[in-house]
């Protein structure tokens, strides 16, 4: 009755976008960069829709937060805002100048989900400084032991479990500059620092 009442059979672009924009940021730990890209996606048309934006989304908040939920609102939406909405994605994920391999992954799998072309949304990404090869050594390594696996959970909790599993093997760097914990990375995702070796 409850899920009845707070869903809502239209979602506004905006609330999609915003809902992808947030998954893909929170993939690799969200920096002030893309919080402030976030921020100026709300307010690109005025306070007023701002405002709208935000009660619609505290409405939406726990509504359709699983993957499945995240697809069906994008197929939603038209082929040309599904094309606007994947060139966000590739703009924030390079907002803070790296491309990391967990946001790649994200934009390869809603390309997949949206049936665009996967070989070319990650030759765009190469293009805006994605490393193909450390990608494609990061997709080998998270994820070649699951391929066989069909029992294993699915959607971004579960991928959260497996990739703060991932992490904890991983040591972990400071950035000189910040402070900020580095992992597997080698610029600071906060404030764009070289990461020494």
């Amino acid at each position: 009755m409850l899920k009845k009442l707070f869903a809502q059979k239209d979602v506004s672009k905006e609330i999609v976008f915003l809902k992808f924009m947030h998954a893909l940021a929170a993939s690799d730990g969200m920096s002030e960069v893309e919080k402030n890209y976030m921020q100026r996606f709300m307010f690109k048309d005025g306070e007023s829709k701002a405002k709208r934006i935000f009660l619609e989304s505290e409405k939406q908040r726990g509504v359709n937060h699983d993957f499945e939920g995240f697809i069906r609102d994008a197929k939603a939406l038209s082929n040309e805002n599904q094309i606007e909405l994947l060139n966000e994605l590739i703009e924030l994920s390079k907002a803070d100048n790296i491309i990391s391999n967990e946001e790649a992954t994200f934009i390869m799998i809603v390309s997949e989900a949206l049936a665009f072309n996967v070989d070319q949304v990650m030759s765009k990404l190469q293009e805006h400084g994605l490393d193909i090869n450390g990608h494609s050594a990061y997709l080998r390594n998270n994820f070649q032991s699951e391929q066989n696996n069909h029992d294993r959970e699915v959607g971004f909790l579960a991928a959260k479990r497996r990739y703060e599993s991932a992490r904890s093997e991983v040591s972990s760097k400071y950035c000189s500059e910040c402070g900020t914990e580095v992992i597997e990375a080698i610029y600071c995702s906060n404030c764009g620092e070289k990461i020494d070796a």
